[in-house]
């Protein structure tokens, strides 16, 4: 469930408050040579941006508006319709409660905690960027790594943390930083085209096409409002692309298992229904054809992983038609898998609840907004199984059929 396109569609957040900008200290904006910014959030992948060959490296930057943990939390990232592998491109993926998503590291820094100092040389240290609130990792010291809260504004030599720490020299090169890298080995699982690259944090796609990763965002112990990519040529960020960067959406946002099982009666469909037979006054027919199936993507067919560019013949003949399309009963539903307990909680339930309503209904805004769906969460690495989905019927229908017990239903139908 895509939490950026669900913030634009209510309006909780605007176009502003996602930008694209180059990776310098005092970033610029970046203006795509081909397609404009609202192209990567439109959920539709055949409609992409260009980034100019000679831009290096740069970043698309997501401000929530959340200052809570939990409003702020996503678990998945997808890029897709890219060519990364075409542009021999990299990419990671951070979080922050730091808009300038602050790091220092240095061997003259003093650090100040709760009736214990541990003291360094502080000598031309700035901490500007730093501010109250800012949960911040440790690293490198002697005996005070781990993760802080600065307790008050930084002068330009100290930083004052709420926990107590330990006495420790001079001597340790330390870094106090207040970004988390989910691409980091450890920190995110790798379900599609999301091989780790040389360079540790960052992520190397093998194919063109799309890329899924999923995490555990830290919730309530986190620092997660502004979030960003950062895309680079494989050679460094002060290499230009061997071709200009393709991506035709971005996703990010929560990724959910349905609490019920359909039943066993699944239909599955795939709808020819961009043809209209005309018959002619001879009787004779004609297919009037308005598509025949979704846009091909920037350098690969929609779904598909490849190392060559779409224009191949073999790209051509393996190309798939039709609209998929799910129909699913679900019967003995209990009330809490389908329904919250109440159903004007507050946002901490709209977020983290394990009903249908909030974690699905709510979030795809009935059928408003498409969301990223494989029907068998089993065959996670397999990229034949997914694709963005809409709901057909618009809103939630159910039936009670026993105390506490109800019978719903899905039909699900391919967006392109």
């Amino acid at each position: 469930m895509d939490r950026l396109s669900f913030d634009l569609a209510t309006g909780q957040r605007t176009i502003a408050n996602y930008t694209i900008t180059d990776d310098a200290t005092s970033p610029a904006t970046v203006t795509p040579s081909s397609g404009i910014l609202e192209d990567l959030f439109d959920l539709r992948p055949s409609n992409f941006i260009t980034v100019a060959v000679g831009t290096q490296a740069f970043r698309i930057n997501i401000d929530t508006g959340a200052s809570s943990d939990t409003v702020a939390e996503t678990s998945f990232l997808a890029i897709l319709g890219h060519n990364f592998e075409y542009a021999d491109a990299v990419f990671k993926f951070e979080y922050s409660d730091n808009a300038d998503f602050a790091t220092y590291t240095g061997t003259n820094v003093s650090f100040v905690g709760g009736g214990t100092k541990s003291v360094a040389v502080p000598s031309g240290n700035s901490f500007a960027d730093f501010v109250v609130g800012n949960v911040i990792t440790m690293s490198g010291s002697t005996s005070n790594n781990g993760t802080f809260t600065i307790a008050s504004t930084p002068d330009d030599n100290t930083i004052t943390v709420s926990e107590s720490i330990t006495t420790e020299g001079s001597g340790d090169t330390v870094t106090v930083t207040t970004v988390t890298n989910v691409t980091t080995t450890g920190n995110h699982t790798k379900i599609i085209n999301a091989a780790a690259d040389s360079t540790a944090g960052y992520i190397d796609p093998a194919n063109n096409g799309w890329t899924l990763i999923s995490f555990t965002d830290p919730g309530t112990t986190g620092t997660n409002q502004y979030k960003r990519i950062t895309i680079e040529d494989d050679d460094g960020a002060g290499s230009n692309f061997s071709q200009a960067p393709q991506i035709g959406a971005v996703l990010m946002g929560d990724l959910i298992d349905f609490p019920h099982s359909p039943d066993a009666n699944l239909g599955f469909d795939i709808d020819y229904d961009g043809t209209k037979i005309v018959t002619s006054s001879g009787g004779s027919t004609f297919a009037n054809t308005s598509y025949l199936g979704s846009p091909a993507w920037a350098k690969s067919n929609p779904w598909v992983l490849v190392t060559s560019a779409i224009e191949n013949e073999g790209s051509y003949q393996s190309r798939t038609y039709g609209r998929r399309r799910y129909n699913m009963n679900l019967s003995y539903v209990s009330d809490d898998d389908l329904f919250q307990s109440n159903m004007r909680a507050g946002h901490g339930a709209m977020v983290d609840g394990s009903d249908l309503y909030s974690q699905f209904f709510h979030k795809c805004l009935g059928s408003h907004l498409p969301f990223l769906l494989t029907i068998d969460g089993s065959i996670v690495d397999s990229e034949g199984d997914y694709g963005l989905f809409r709901l057909a019927d618009g809103g939630l229908f159910s039936k009670q059929i026993a105390p506490h017990t109800w019978n719903t239903k899905l039909n699900l139908v391919e967006h392109w």
